[in-house]
């Protein structure tokens, strides 16, 4: 039993690592779904949260808050990765997603800059700081999670969950944009619609709660706790960690550079500078940016699910980064 009182799983049939996949991917939807909604929403945040005069500095503001949630990122994967191989991959993924639903709600009730003034402004800046810190603890653990499930003949496969998910959850987020922006119209978006927007993220990180909750441990650091058990150890400290794992490190932060900077400069830049700039209509802007998503999650997809013949999973990584 862990120290959270998960007992140890049984056999790890298919429809339990079904289970497992599930309940780690739901946090990475909400997550970029979110992500994918501010940046989406950019023009109307600007003009709700920052005084009115000069759109295009408000825009350049919004954009470097938007930028802010990223530098916080690294030290929320540090903390809830401590979290997870003290207390459990269960406890963090269940921390993380609990924050991001926190978060969301709060960024839907935030008061604007008419009614606030600079209070309404550093709310939402606190708001993404928190949301990049959860978001940070949440990749970490979910990809935790998902590569210790099961044999290890099939991690890359597992493990390319976790990108996908996050693809989907853009594209979740931009067909929820364009449905509400076409129902509601572009008035009712930036007074109301954008708030309804972030709620919706509400019950969606509910449900990935409540998934996460019907979870087991993950075996692997069962069998870790056990043999620290056995030895009357602890986990080692950060610093011994960097020290005898730092290439690791930075091979896999290089992995992940290589597709979150063309995802995030597709969300965070191209649908602002295509509605502001080049005066695009939204819906097709939105529409350009779908298939973008879906061109980067099949990238991924068919990169680790249909193997070329004769290479290995380095090699199969140098294909998915060109690509």
């Amino acid at each position: 039993m862990t120290r959270d009182g998960a007992t140890a799983p049984g056999p790890m049939t298919r429809r339990l690592q079904l289970k497992a996949i599930s309940g780690a991917v739901a946090g990475n939807l909400i997550d970029f779904l979110d992500f994918a909604l501010f940046g989406l929403l950019a023009k109307i945040i600007s003009t709700t949260f920052f005084p009115p005069g000069n759109p295009t500095v408000a825009l350049l503001q919004t954009m470097m808050i938007y930028a802010s949630s990223f530098l916080i990122r690294p030290l929320g994967g540090i903390v809830m990765g401590r979290v997870g191989d003290r207390l459990g991959r269960r406890t963090a993924l269940f921390i993380s997603v609990s924050g991001m639903c926190l978060v969301t709600a709060a960024t839907a009730f935030l008061p604007s800059y008419a009614v606030a003034g600079s209070f309404a402004t550093a709310g939402l800046v606190l708001c993404r700081l928190a949301q990049g810190f959860f978001a940070g603890g949440e990749y970490t653990a979910a990809t935790a999670y998902i590569v210790e499930q099961g044999d290890s003949r099939h991690r890359a496969l597992r493990a390319s969950f976790s990108p996908v998910a996050a693809y989907a959850g853009t594209a979740i987020a931009v067909g929820i944009f364009t449905l509400v922006s076409a129902i509601i119209g572009a008035e009712s978006m930036a007074a109301w619609g954008w708030r309804l927007m972030f709620g919706l993220g509400v019950p969606l990180g509910l449900l990935g709660l409540w998934i996460r909750t019907q979870i087991d441990e993950s075996p692997e650091f069962l069998a870790i706790e056990e043999e620290r058990r056995r030895l009357r150890t602890e986990a080692p400290p950060l610093s011994a960690v960097v020290r005898s794992q730092w290439r690791r490190m930075l091979f896999f932060i290089s992995i992940l550079m290589s597709h979150t900077l063309s995802n995030y400069l597709v969300l965070g830049f191209l649908a602002t500078y295509l509605t502001n700039f080049v005066k695009i209509d939204e819906t097709h802007a939105s529409l350009a940016i779908f298939i973008a998503q879906m061109v980067l999650m099949a990238t991924v997809s068919v990169t680790i699910v249909s193997p070329v013949p004769g290479l290995d999973l380095r090699g199969m990584l140098w294909i998915a980064r060109s690509g």
